[in-house]
């Protein structure tokens, strides 16, 4: 059996819905939907309010297989709720969303995944997840690993590695707060050095797409063995240094990057806690991890 995924393009939200149906041991078909305007993504709740299944409102790309080989129709984020109950319907199969449809009537899916920290209520068909759905699998971690080897020839014993993400609406990039930090990382990998006399341990960094030209330009100043700028390279380590390093340290802003990070490493995870005053979903999450 397959899973039917509906996706609208987004990686954070595609990778999301792939991994609940690997979880799950189960092969899946990609499927792209878009609602055709901004005003069809409007009235897709109201239509649901009416009962109106309907799919004038969307666009679908072709699925590829019928539906006896799908287990249920899937899909994350509000570009994809409406086109899942919609097809679900017709085929018929169990629908299932990742994050809460606050806009929708949450009763007629088949199952809603909802992280903790997005405070969900108790219903039937709801089921709370810890941050977001990740699926890492051996043969994942060994193409991550061999590919950062080919980028990376320093072969020291061990590593310390930073991930620096950028600001956002729950979260900060302070210029000076980022320098602490740096400061903080190297001491702290000295301090290991001492412990450990006669092994060598490297420093590795990467940035993301939300990371500021002046954290970057910042980051590059650190004598780094590995540097990830990805405003200059779009090489995405963090798979390998979650399973080669033996402490990673990443800023907090992206629920996404956190438990990919999390779920993925044999060392040490530190949060580097970058987030704004207030009780915030983004605060709740990174909370529920103490």
């Amino acid at each position: 059996m397959k899973v039917l995924i509906l996706t609208d393009g987004k990686a954070g939200h595609q990778n999301q819905t792939i991994a609940l149906a690997k979880s799950m041991g189960l092969e899946y078909d990609l499927v792209p939907v878009h609602f055709k305007n901004k005003l069809a993504k409007l009235i897709a709740p109201v239509f649901d309010w009416l009962h109106i299944s309907s799919g004038c409102l969307f666009t679908c790309g072709r699925i590829p297989s019928p539906a006896s080989e799908y287990s249920f129709v899937a899909g994350t984020g509000s570009g994809t709720f409406y086109p899942v109950k919609v097809i679900a319907a017709r085929m018929p199969l169990e629908s299932r969303i990742i994050f809460y449809p606050r806009l929708y009537r949450t009763g007629s899916f088949s199952r809603i995944y909802v992280p903790y920290h997005d405070n969900p209520p108790s219903k039937p068909n709801i089921e709370r997840i810890h941050g977001a759905f990740v699926y890492v699998s051996q043969q994942m971690k060994d193409q991550a690993v061999e590919e950062f080897k080919k980028r990376n020839s320093n072969c020291a014993d061990h590593a310390f590695a930073l991930v620096v993400g950028g600001p956002s609406k729950y979260a900060t990039m302070d210029y000076g707060w980022m320098r602490q930090n740096l400061d903080q990382f190297f001491r702290d990998m000295s301090a290991w050095k001492e412990q450990h006399p006669g092994s060598s341990c490297a420093a590795w960094v990467t940035t993301s797409r939300r990371t500021p030209s002046e954290i970057e330009e910042l980051v590059k100043q650190y004598p780094w063995d590995f540097c990830q700028i990805s405003s200059q390279d779009t090489y995405n380590p963090i798979p390998a240094f979650a399973v080669l390093a033996d402490k990673v340290y990443v800023t907090a802003e992206s629920i996404s990057m956190v438990s990919e990070i999390r779920c993925a490493a044999t060392g040490q995870v530190c949060l580097l806690d970058n987030l704004k005053p207030g009780g915030h979903k983004l605060r709740r999450f990174i909370d529920s991890l103490s």
